[in-house]
């Protein structure tokens, strides 16, 4: 689609800008490495979880009447999450393997033992959050 403006004396074409379409389909699931590593973690809480996420976007943006470059941004990691005594601990990480999996219960069950004796709420009442996934 192009616009012509009369008014103007040199005319002006404004042509919109028409980004290219790449789409995103992708199916966000637990892989076969993570899964393995996630079994493989060793905690002694009450109760703990792994949450994934994977998110890709595309982005696109104007500045002063200039089309910029299409980007894409990837975002992807883990938030483990412990329940331990009477403690609530969570922490994230973008080290998705075995060894940062670990690293980051060891972190989240940390903080669980430390908040538990100023815990308002005693997390073993808690209810637990339902089974998900592929």
């Amino acid at each position: 689609m192009t616009f012509a403006n009369a008014r103007s004396p040199n005319r002006a074409i404004i042509r919109p800008f028409r980004p290219t379409r790449a789409t995103f389909a992708f199916k966000i699931t637990m892989t076969d490495s993570l899964l393995a590593a996630f079994s493989h973690l060793d905690c002694t809480a009450d109760f703990w979880s792994l949450r994934m996420v994977d998110e890709r976007a595309e982005n696109y943006c104007v500045r002063k009447n200039v089309p910029q470059p299409p980007s894409m941004s990837l975002d992807r990691g883990a938030m483990l999450t412990v329940y331990a005594s009477r403690g609530y601990g969570y922490a994230p990480t973008s080290d998705l393997s075995r060894a940062g999996l670990q690293a980051a219960l060891d972190r989240a069950a940390g903080w669980a033992l430390t908040s538990a004796p100023r815990s308002l709420i005693d997390s073993r009442t808690l209810p637990r959050p339902a089974l998900r996934g592929d």
